[in-house]
């Protein structure tokens, strides 16, 4: 014989009487149809008072709490990045020779731009500067130019 019992609900799989309810335990049948809800008799009202807040189950010291796992500050914020100027650099070339002001042709990033005494417009950054006269050393040089400035490069040529 098998017995199920559970929540005051029992089975019997196999054969003979049901069996008896444990010491204490009252078994009643279950009602075929619900009862209608009582009706309140007639009188004054009364408010029940709410009931006491329930006792904490276990003393906060006895309470035992996982380690929270270590956090990471958050990673900054990239800044963001400085505008790029686009406004053209004004720049004098002059050459020299014997400290005396003198012509020579004027490349900037390979590309013959005209001679010498001059004012070119350049983009920001750097060019290549490169100054050639016939019977003199070539002059060349990488410079670099901030935005919205007025440069001025001067060379003194050798022969």
């Amino acid at each position: 014989m098998l017995v199920l019992a559970g929540l005051g609900v029992w089975a019997l799989v196999g054969k003979g009487p049901p069996p008896a309810p444990a010491p204490g335990v009252t078994l009643a049948p279950a009602p075929s149809t619900p009862s209608p809800a009582p009706t309140p008799a007639p009188g004054p009202s009364v408010t029940p008072e709410p009931e006491p807040p329930a006792p904490p189950v276990a003393h906060p010291a006895l309470v035992k709490v996982a380690p929270t796992p270590a956090r990471r500050p958050p990673s900054p914020k990239p800044k963001p990045a400085a505008p790029v100027s686009t406004e053209p650099v004004k720049v004098s070339v002059v050459s020299r020779i014997s400290g005396k002001s003198s012509y020579a042709e004027l490349f900037v990033d390979g590309r013959r731009v005209g001679e010498t005494p001059t004012m070119v417009e350049l983009t920001p950054g750097a060019h290549r500067i490169r100054l050639v006269r016939d019977g003199y050393q070539t002059y060349e040089e990488r410079v670099d130019f901030a935005p919205g400035r007025n440069e001025r490069v001067a060379v003194d040529l050798h022969p």
